[in-house]
């Protein structure tokens, strides 16, 4: 079995520690023959903290646009284009709406002073950005614009954890999902444990979808199996050594 997880309020706590009883259900379950994989909208330098914690046999990172393997080698990535970026940094400005983040590759980009520390961010002008983004974040409260960047410029663009942070990436998570499963070319069956809104696609997709019993209002009103413990109390390794491991 495939074992699809998103990380933030999902598998991970708010302390970003995983336990050690999360740490032995994943690994039994690796040693089962089972495999884990991370779908989370955070980059490679984000998602490292966790995997030290716990190597994920794959991870689908930046909301889907890019794949790595346990050994940390890049299999997929498919970014916006240079022009493209600029277009949308310029498009946002127009609107009298801030770019926030631009993900680059080697970690998240920002023009403001104030994001530096608080994301790990390198300062920048975005106005002599010359490069294609993996990943884009911008501040909006209305979705018209997402609309109209979505159409113009095919992208993926969702509501991010619940705010009004808007995530700008070429591919959803679930899309990430099934290019990883076409890589590695398995019919094996999936699991799938997401807690927000961008997680209902690959819910959908999977075989056996599971909501955590802490996600997001809209999600949890849905007609998914539930967790029975939440992200802080090993929802997802209880959930598994129930219904996988058969504990």
């Amino acid at each position: 079995m495939i074992i699809f997880v998103d990380l933030d309020d999902t598998l991970l706590p708010k302390s970003q520690k995983l336990s050690p009883y999360t740490i032995e259900i994943l690994k039994e379950c690796q040693k089962k023959g089972h495999k884990l994989v991370f779908s989370t909208a955070r980059s490679i330098q984000a998602a490292m903290p966790v995997f030290k914690q716990i190597k994920a046999d794959y991870m689908v990172l930046n909301g889907g646009s890019s794949i790595y393997n346990n050994s940390l080698n890049l299999l997929y990535e498919n970014r916006i284009g240079k022009r493209e970026t600029k277009e949308i940094i310029s498009y946002l400005e127009g609107k009298g709406l801030y770019t926030l983040l631009v993900e680059a590759g080697d970690g998240f980009l920002t023009d403001n002073k104030d994001f530096v520390d608080k994301y790990h961010a390198k300062l920048v002008d975005f106005n002599k950005l010359d490069l294609d983004a993996i990943k884009m974040v911008y501040i909006d409260d209305y979705q018209d614009n997402a609309k109209y960047l979505r159409k113009k410029y095919n992208l993926d663009i969702i509501n991010y954890i619940g705010c009004n942070l808007q995530k700008v990436s070429k591919h959803t998570k679930a899309e990430g999902n099934k290019i990883l499963l076409k890589l590695l070319n398995t019919v094996e069956k999936t699991i799938c444990f997401g807690d927000d809104l961008g997680d209902i696609e690959m819910l959908n997709d999977a075989d056996f979808p599971v909501c955590m019993c802490n996600s997001q209002p809209a999600l949890l009103n849905l007609n998914f199996p539930k967790t029975e413990a939440t992200c802080e109390d090993d929802g997802v390794a209880k959930y598994l050594a129930k219904y996988v491991l058969n504990k």
